[in-house]
């Protein structure tokens, strides 16, 4: 943290990658996260990468493990700071190595491209990760859950929850008092694109998720139809991308 710090106040940056990629349970997460938030509203943006060279690629661990791990770095981000080496996107195994050419299992059937496009599209179409944005984790209980609370002040808020565990199913709590949306029922997940219903018992709400899974909860009716533009835009920006050059052919013109 102190480090970062440095970097961004005498070495003339003006962001750095946050290392949350490096912090794995609940009790890690919670306390760097707070960190990383406080020095991305001081003194630079820190960048949620969801891995680098410096640890085994996420899919090497599981699919399932990378997918929950892209989500959670990109949906706890601040005002959007999101990135990924090339590959996650593919479920890349092989370690990065920096000097060499490792594969990036390019093309392959099982990827997670559908997936980080509907994040982006979130990322970049609601108010929740623009500025200005307050993130407060508020998650409760003794589960290997985070929520966190993304506020706005024109309170078009989010909620996001978390399973860190990709095997096992668990319980995400946080108190009824610090939920940041208007109500329980009703409430549309804007990752997988369903309805949604929040349990309460006593003053505390909680949501059963399956191993891994994360939510991204709106009560803004209007939130499907704009992360829909969203995707659609994207959609369209894709498929007006030149065709990739003949790399060969561009290699035996210079010769």
């Amino acid at each position: 943290i102190s480090v970062t710090r440095d970097l961004l106040n005498t070495a003339n940056l003006n962001w750095a990658y946050s290392e949350l990629f490096q912090n794995y349970e609940r009790e890690q997460i919670e306390n760097y996260l707070p960190e990383a938030i406080d020095i991305s509203n001081s003194d630079g943006i820190t960048i949620n990468f969801t891995e680098t060279h410096d640890n085994p690629r996420l899919a090497s661990r599981s699919k399932r493990y990378a997918r929950m791990r892209t989500a959670l770095c990109a949906l706890s981000s601040h005002q959007g700071a999101f990135g990924f080496a090339n590959g996650v996107e593919w479920l890349a195994t092989e370690k990065i190595d920096v000097h060499g050419a490792p594969s990036l299992n390019w093309g392959a059937a099982e990827n997670l491209v559908d997936h980080i496009r509907r994040l982006n599209a979130i990322l970049g179409a609601h108010p929740a990760f623009a500025h200005p944005v307050a993130v407060e984790m508020i998650q409760a209980g003794q589960s290997n859950c985070i929520v966190a609370a993304r506020r706005c002040d024109n309170e078009q808020n989010l909620l996001v929850a978390v399973n860190l565990d990709a095997n096992a199913g668990n319980r995400a709590a946080w108190p009824a008092e610090r939920m940041p949306l208007s109500g329980r029922q009703g409430l549309i997940d804007l990752l997988g694109g369903k309805p949604v219903d929040v349990d309460r018992d006593g003053e505390t709400l909680y949501l059963d998720l399956a191993p891994g899974q994360v939510v991204c909860l709106s009560d803004n009716p209007d939130d499907p139809a704009r992360l829909a533009d969203e995707l659609a835009q994207l959609g369209a920006q894709l498929a007006i991308q030149p065709e990739q050059p003949d790399l060969q052919q561009a290699y035996d013109d210079v010769l």
